[in-house]
């Protein structure tokens, strides 16, 4: 019993040698008796008792690492050298690289005024690093940007899409972002608001439920007597990661499909009548539509898109996700690193929240994704694409991405 744990252990070897011939002899007399008795009384082994141990032991850690076991963690990036000017041997010259068009990249690059007054973060790192001339070419489609990587058309391409590359592709993740499931967030009818309702959060399997036809009204959720209206991103990216992870099987999907598909692709205005079709427009323009269904319309609206894009907005919340038996998680944390909740003056308090670095680098949060750099094994290639990634994670180029609403790959001090 102290060899195998239950009391206390030896110290050392020599220890339990010097304790094995202490043991008291077997008292013969009553090893006669017991198997005398043997047939009219069943023996329960000690061996019984240990075994029933380990599987109540082995119970007990299944349903914890159920419970609260974190995902896989999506890259483990512990050190960060300091600044771009510390990384060695970096490629002089001009070069070429994609991403989708409508993807996270496209934004927080060319996007204004978020690393700076009148700036876009393309520039920015121009300016950082001006012996890379890097030209950036989006293609409409994530199979077109893979592809250039693949036809040597560009050096390399960023995707959160890098589950399934090719072997003769390599990917470092530079950055993650997350799908954000969002609701209006209402001040003129806040108690009787969805977040309120549905008690900040929303699970994977009520999502599946909603984008495929079988929920077409909150109450059904235990919310409000709302009609559901669904809208979708035009990010491609991020509609496929909204399949796998939400969706998940074939059937889920083409259902999916059949009632975005089946969508006018004209202008238009919610009405309790055309609720039951999914709309794809933009996330900025979804975040508005969203909360003009609620104050204007009564209808319960409800959108996806990257977080990066949808956290510093107060018009909208973004719902914790709840996966299987784990707790909901909920992407945005406070300072003092406590969730958000539908309590939290989203406007008021803006810079006061921020996406949970911890939630995103162990995978807890469920529609957390990576930001790669893509490109070709061939080593008779320039090696840009590996040196870009070895950039983009210093410090110095974390906190520009920072700025842009994407998640660093650690807890950082600012401005390094």
């Amino acid at each position: 019993m102290r060899l195998l744990g239950f009391n206390i252990p030896f110290e050392n070897a020599k220890a339990a040698r010097e304790a094995l011939p202490q043991i008291p002899e077997i008292d013969h007399n009553y090893q006669a008796i017991a198997l005398e008795k043997e047939d009219t009384k069943r023996p329960f082994p000690r061996l019984w008792i240990l075994l029933l141990l380990l599987l109540a032991f082995l119970g007990v850690i299944g349903i914890w690492r159920l419970l609260y076991r974190p995902s896989i963690v999506l890259a483990d990036h512990r050190f960060l050298p300091c600044c771009i000017k510390d990384i060695a041997a970096i490629p002089k010259g001009r070069f070429s690289y994609t991403a989708n068009e409508n993807g996270v990249w496209n934004y927080a690059i060319r996007q204004r005024n978020l690393v700076e007054k009148g700036k876009t973060l393309e520039e920015e790192l121009q300016q950082r690093i001006p012996q890379m001339k890097l030209v950036y070419k989006p293609q409409p489609t994530t199979e077109k940007t893979l592809a250039k990587v693949r036809n040597q058309e560009v050096d390399f391409a960023i995707t959160s899409l890098i589950q399934d590359l090719d072997r003769d592709l390599n990917a470092i993740p530079f950055a993650y972002d997350g799908l954000a499931v969002f609701v209006a967030f209402s001040y003129q009818r806040r108690q009787n608001s969805l977040p309120h309702n549905l008690n900040g959060q929303i699970s994977i399997k009520q999502l599946r439920q909603l984008y495929t036809g079988e929920i077409n009204n909150w109450k059904q959720l235990g919310g409000p007597d709302l009609p559901v209206q669904l809208y979708i991103p035009t990010d491609a990216e991020a509609i496929r990661i909204f399949e796998e992870r939400v969706l998940q099987t074939e059937r889920a999907i083409d259902q999916f499909r059949r009632l975005w598909q089946s969508s006018p692709s004209d202008n238009f205005i919610t009405t309790e009548t055309n609720v039951n079709r999914i709309r794809q427009i933009p996330t900025f323009q979804a975040m508005r539509r969203v909360l003009q269904d609620f104050e204007e319309r009564e209808i319960g609206s409800l959108s996806f898109g990257p977080l990066s894009q949808v956290f510093q907005q107060c018009s909208v919340y973004p719902l914790a996700i709840a996966e299987g038996l784990r707790p909901a998680v909920q992407p945005l944390s406070q300072h003092n690193n406590q969730p958000i909740t539908p309590a939290t003056d989203l406007c008021n308090d803006k810079g006061s929240y921020h996406p949970s670095v911890e939630k995103f680098q162990t995978g807890q949060y469920p529609l957390a994704y990576s930001l790669a750099v893509v490109y070709s094994f061939d080593n008779s290639l320039s090696p840009v694409g590996q040196k870009f990634a070895e950039i983009m994670k210093t410090e110095e180029a974390q906190n520009l991405l920072i700025k842009t609403g994407l998640v660093p790959l650690q807890n950082l001090n600012p401005n390094p």
